[in-house]
């Protein structure tokens, strides 16, 4: 039979294992408690994890919707307490959306907003670059002809070269500067654009010229200085054949003066029957012959 001892010895036993016991529960329901977190956690990390391809279409979503959104503040739609405010924030928005969109793409804004602006200033450089090398062409192009045409004999056919030249060297200048008067309008749209765009850089906006050609008014004048430069051309290529023509009748004229005066002189070498007069012989004839030629040439 248990003695007294054994009954405190079986109690001291039964009330270590009924402590360990109650820890190991302890312990059991604190792990089940951490697996309940750990599995609700995962659970939610795997509701909230979207592929690569799922997460670039989404940001594409979001810039098509914000730019509709921005499209209806722009048109006076909704219940806006400041549409100024709503606008520039609904923008900011966009951006930052367009700039997500294009890390996604591989695409760095800066470099793509700083690329676009160096691409419109290099284009507009070499056109303004073009411009200049044709108008060098056509200038050496000029001279050229300039230099034969000053080779030439003097004459109708010189002057009228001339004339042909200097009305292709105006209607050069007022072609260069009709040119010039439109990149002026040009620039001058763009300084009042930039003034309203300050921040076109950070942006990557490009101005594009509202302006394409003259206005009617200002072409009106450059048309009114090239019917001037062809009038002035058929002016002077009919003075020139005036001249010719008056320099002509001036040396016919003389011409036949001198004839004149040499048939006199001729006729006073001869007596009425042909024969020379006493004292004159055939080296008088000829040197008066000679005279008359020389006479001739000289009032060409």
């Amino acid at each position: 039979m248990f003695g007294q001892r054994d009954l405190q010895k079986a109690e001291a036993r039964f009330n270590d294992v009924d402590a360990r016991l109650t820890k190991v529960n302890q312990t059991i329901a604190s792990l089940n408690s951490e697996i309940a977190t750990t599995s609700t956690e995962t659970n939610s990390s795997t509701k909230q994890f979207k592929t690569f391809s799922e997460q670039l279409e989404a940001a594409k979503n979001k810039v098509t919707t914000l730019k509709a959104e921005l499209k209806d503040l722009l048109a006076g739609k909704g219940n806006e307490e400041s549409f100024v405010k709503a606008i520039e924030d609904k923008r900011k928005e966009l951006k930052a959306a367009e700039d997500a969109y294009d890390t996604l793409r591989g695409i760095d804004p800066k470099s793509k907003k700083a690329s676009t602006s160096s691409t419109t200033d290099y284009k507009t450089k070499i056109a303004n670059e073009g411009r200049e090398l044709e108008r060098l062409y056509k200038d050496m192009e000029l001279s050229i002809q300039r230099a034969r045409i000053d080779a030439m004999d003097e004459g109708l056919e010189k002057v009228l070269a001339e004339n042909e030249l200097n009305h292709k060297a105006e209607l050069e200048a007022i072609e260069r500067q009709k040119e010039d008067t439109l990149r002026k309008i040009q620039e001058r749209e763009k300084t009042i654009w930039e003034s309203k765009n300050p921040d076109w850089k950070k942006k990557g906006l490009t101005f594009t010229p509202t302006t394409t050609e003259l206005p009617k008014d200002v072409a009106s004048q450059f048309d009114a200085l090239t019917k001037a430069a062809n009038d002035r051309l058929v002016t002077d290529n009919k003075k020139a054949l005036d001249d010719m023509l008056s320099d002509y009748m001036s040396y016919e004229q003389k011409k036949s003066k001198i004839k004149e005066e040499y048939d006199k002189k001729r006729q006073s070498l001869y007596n009425e029957d042909g024969s020379f007069r006493s004292g004159v012989s055939q080296g008088n004839v000829d040197e008066l012959n000679r005279s008359e030629t020389e006479a001739l040439k000289a009032c060409r």
